[in-house]
């Protein structure tokens, strides 16, 4: 009874372990960038970077901070030392900003904080092809696909990228604005004032209160063009005649294609807690649902299943990267190598000892040692089912069968001698109980330091050597309980 609620126990803390490709390690470090439009790298270097440098350098637990300058912003990088929660390390980065801003320049845009997170890059990568103009296509996809895919549990954030965004320019004729008296920055700075909604109170009429807001968003392009422009010699005239007025794209600074062809794509990064293999089939059911079946990137269009999704049949969605196949695969073939090499195992043994039932015995000390060591990893250390852990796995297979051999081979000896097998079993597991601790602990020493190691290589190899450790453990338990038992 024991060793079935270890191994129920077990299963439940394998089901809670999220499908992972690496261990999930928090990486000390912070970014943040400054925008300063139209600054120079030395000026940005004197006016921001250096007031930035002096205020995170005296947060608690920095190890190294630098910074580079480039065109139009400022990048400053700060390194925590090993141990530093990320998350507390952002708050005193945002502090510290917080706390500079005052000696930023005025025309410097809103700083920007970023953890540096492995976990943080997108899993899921779709693109999306139609028989419409790239700006309509662009507009589908951010209006209707987009927030269904971020409503997805477990997604964090869902990025667009290809296609074409609206765009209004205004061109404004310098001969026509100095005729006026305006500056660009002034005619900006006009448009900008008659372009907003805002709050403007409330009336009373009663019991009841109704509150107001002026609405003055631009509604059509002729509402842009015929904006009147206050002069300075008091008079007015409208926008069009000391500017044209375009309604276009913006100039793209990236390209998505997907076989070749341009394309709208949609990159999706999971939480940090979130299973890597359930988001993306949830993801995949939402976009079945909105467009029907979906193809891989190497399949070629018109080879997939007929559309039957509520958006329009032009519409096809194409799956470039889907980071749950690679896990589940990685996953999938370490599950096939544990098993051989059990099977292996078991049957080495019945070669030596020509002992059926004995093979048998030493059989399940593996599985049950295996599924027993997924209660302290999966409910109390809280790992996740990555390659790290299934390789202390797959490492153990041979460690496993170790105990329960020298300990079924003493009580074969016993048995051998005319003894009963209760007290064969008890004897020889008794004789040699010693022997089989020095043979556990000789493989204790090699994972335990490995599972202390510093670094963030250390912080990867760590869930590797708690796996190994308690896998190891545990084959000793079953060694001196279950096979005794069974053998008896």
């Amino acid at each position: 009874m024991v060793i079935m609620f270890l191994i129920v126990m077990g299963f439940m803390g394998l089901r809670g372990m999220p499908w992972e490709s690496d261990p999930e390690v928090d990486i000390p470090y912070v970014s943040v960038s400054v925008p300063y439009p139209g600054a120079g790298p030395q000026e940005i270097e004197q006016r921001i970077l250096m007031p930035l440098e002096d205020s995170v350098s005296v947060i608690d637990g920095v190890e190294n901070v630098s910074s580079t300058a480039y065109e139009n912003f400022g990048q400053v990088v700060i390194e925590f030392n090993l141990g530093k929660d990320v998350d507390v390390a952002a708050s005193d980065v945002r502090d510290a900003i917080d706390r500079t801003k005052a000696q930023f320049p005025e025309d410097a845009d809103q700083a920007s904080l970023y953890k540096i997170d492995i976990n943080a890059m997108p899993i899921f990568t779709v693109g999306f092809t139609g028989n419409r103009a790239p700006r309509d296509l662009r507009k589908l996809v951010d209006d209707e696909i987009r927030p269904r895919l971020g409503q997805v549990a477990g997604v964090a954030s869902v990025s667009v990228t290809g296609g074409e965004e609206r765009e209004i320019q205004v061109l404004a004729n310098r001969d026509r604005l100095d005729a006026v008296g305006l500056s660009i920055s002034e005619l900006a700075s006009i448009i900008n004032s008659q372009n907003i909604d805002i709050p403007s109170g409330s009336i009373k009429e009663g019991r009841r209160e109704y509150a107001i807001r002026v609405l003055g968003e631009f509604k059509t392009m002729d509402d842009i063009r015929n904006l009147l422009i206050k002069t300075p010699f008091g008079g007015k005239v409208p926008l069009s005649s000391l500017a044209e007025v375009r309604d276009t794209v913006v100039e793209p600074d990236r390209f998505a294609r997907i076989d070749g062809e341009p394309t709208v794509t949609i990159n999706v990064v999971k939480q940090s807690d979130a299973n890597t293999v359930q988001v993306a089939k949830d993801l995949r059911a939402t976009l079945e649902e909105l467009i029907g079946p979906l193809e891989d990137s190497e399949e070629k269009k018109g080879e997939g299943a007929p559309k039957s999704g509520i958006l329009p049949a032009d519409i096809r969605a194409v799956v470039s990267n889907d980071d749950s196949e690679y896990v589940m695969e990685s996953i999938n073939d370490v599950l096939d190598s544990l098993l051989y090499g059990a099977l292996l195992a078991a049957f080495v043994v019945f070669l030596f000892l020509h002992n059926f039932r004995g093979m048998i015995i030493v059989a399940l000390a593996i599985p049950t040692s295996m599924m027993a060591t997924f209660l302290p990893i999966g409910l109390g250390f809280g790992f996740t089912l990555n390659m790290m852990v299934m390789l202390g796995l797959s490492l153990s297979v041979g460690i496993l069968v170790d105990d329960s051999v020298v300990v079924l081979e003493n009580i074969e000896r016993h048995l051998r001698r005319g003894e009963q097998p209760k007290a064969a079993a008890y004897n020889g597991r008794t004789e040699i109980g010693g022997a089989a601790v020095a043979i556990t602990l000789v493989d204790v020493v090699v994972f335990v330091p490995v599972a202390m190691m510093g670094g963030i290589i250390g912080r990867f190899f760590f869930s590797f050597g708690i796996t190994a450790f308690t896998c190891t453990l545990f084959s000793l338990l079953m060694s001196f309980t279950l096979t005794p038992m069974l053998a008896s």
